[in-house]
């Protein structure tokens, strides 16, 4: 079989990338030959990280030109595709040029959408911002914003499953949500498939006693969605009462900075930006995994740490969190209120700083929870599909 994942970059090699490497591979391996087209140059450190026997190939910037028409029908037609694997569930531009690249052709499409279908950054963003004080005029303009980006997520969703073979969410949890924000009571062709791990642990055995104490935040500095500054809100009232513990940031983003003042300005001990990089040591050494997003699909870095014993307290502002959480190998924080949802985490981190055995415990129940994520797991499933569409050919 020839499939073909369709993205929008590979640069930064972030979540979504993650994922089309892990599958892609597993493809490969099960004998299917595996090709990708992006619209965004990748840097190196990219390219270095994608499977090498994977077929590489950049369009260009993503616009429905005739011209980039032809260049995706020149891939189509050499690699001879017969499903592509849509990662930008969403985009129209997209949906656009796969409807007519694929027009006539037989080829089946999977589109995939990695957040939580009723939220994005362009709605979030605008939600945030009618939570702030602001005044009625502007209150009144970002109001119509909000209802015009929800009837275009709207459109854009029912487009996109239109030309699509099978529209794939990433839990059963957000099938009643992808009806409701797309208007559509039944949609057939909806399926929900959850991501894999990413990182092989195969050989990982789990000792309490190598674990330093020490929590992490693995992903983007990104305020919109990842909202970090609530973590080192959260630090604030921490460092000084845990002397003995570390905080890590590991990753980058548009937002390092705004971070890095706020560390020297209140002068937060026992803190460090770790920048972009593989996260497998620090999932090895650290105890406690804080996620804070307003929203999400299924972060990867959930399973993945939950994978090495890494224990989770993440705000409980998606669905799918509570797909892999329970009271035995995670937190789940729910708030009503900004200073609720601090003391909540705060609370929950003392909870497990102040005590060696629920922390061995939970670490174990997270381990064993984690293995339902494995890729040899979660590609039975897409094996199936791939299989159902190939025949309909």
């Amino acid at each position: 079989m020839n499939i073909l994942f369709l993205q929008r970059s590979i640069a930064g090699f972030g979540g979504v990338m993650v994922v089309t490497n892990t599958l892609a591979k597993k493809m490969i391996e099960e004998g299917h030959n595996v090709s990708q087209v992006v619209f965004l140059q990748p840097n190196e450190y990219a390219i270095s990280q994608m499977d090498k026997r994977i077929h590489q190939y950049v369009i260009g910037s993503l616009n429905f030109s005739s011209e980039n028409i032809k260049s995706f029908k020149k891939v189509l037609v050499k690699e001879e595709v017969d499903i592509i694997i849509n990662q930008w569930g969403l985009n129209l531009q997209m949906g656009r040029l796969l409807k007519k690249g694929i027009k006539g052709t037989g080829i089946k499409v999977i589109s995939v959408y990695h957040n939580q279908p009723d939220k994005n950054g362009r709605i979030v963003n605008i939600e945030n911002q009618l939570k702030s004080d602001i005044s009625k005029a502007k209150r009144a303009v970002k109001l119509i914003e909000l209802l015009a980006f929800k009837i275009l997520t709207s459109y854009s969703f029912r487009y996109i499953y239109r030309i699509s073979d099978l529209f794939m969410v990433l839990s059963d949890r957000f099938i009643p949500i992808f009806k409701k924000v797309s208007w559509m009571n039944n949609p057939k062709k909806l399926i929900s498939q959850t991501n894999p791990l990413t990182i092989d642990n195969k050989e990982f055995v789990y000792d309490f006693n190598k674990k330093k104490m020490q929590i992490i935040y693995v992903g983007r500095l990104d305020e919109t969605q990842k909202c970090v500054s609530r973590i080192l809100a959260i630090w604030r009232e921490l460092c000084g009462v845990l002397p003995n513990w570390n905080l890590k940031l590991v990753g980058d983003g548009p937002d390092r900075k705004l971070y890095e003042q706020y560390i020297d300005k209140n002068g937060l001990k026992n803190i460090s930006i770790e920048g972009f990089c593989n996260p497998l040591e620090y999932y090895k050494e650290s105890s406690i995994l804080l996620l804070t997003s307003d929203f999400e699909g299924f972060p990867l870095v959930l399973a993945e740490a939950m994978s090495f014993g890494v224990i989770p307290i993440v705000y409980g502002s998606y669905e799918a969190i509570y797909d892999i959480i329970d009271d035995n190998n995670g937190f789940i924080i729910r708030a009503q209120n900004e200073d609720e949802l601090l003391s909540e985490f705060i609370n929950h981190i003392l909870l497990l700083a102040h005590n060696k055995v629920l922390r061995q415990e939970m670490a174990l129940h997270a381990i064993e929870q984690a293995m339902n994520y494995s890729i040899d797991y979660v590609y039975k499933k897409w094996d199936y599909y791939l299989n159902v569409l190939f025949k309909k050919k």
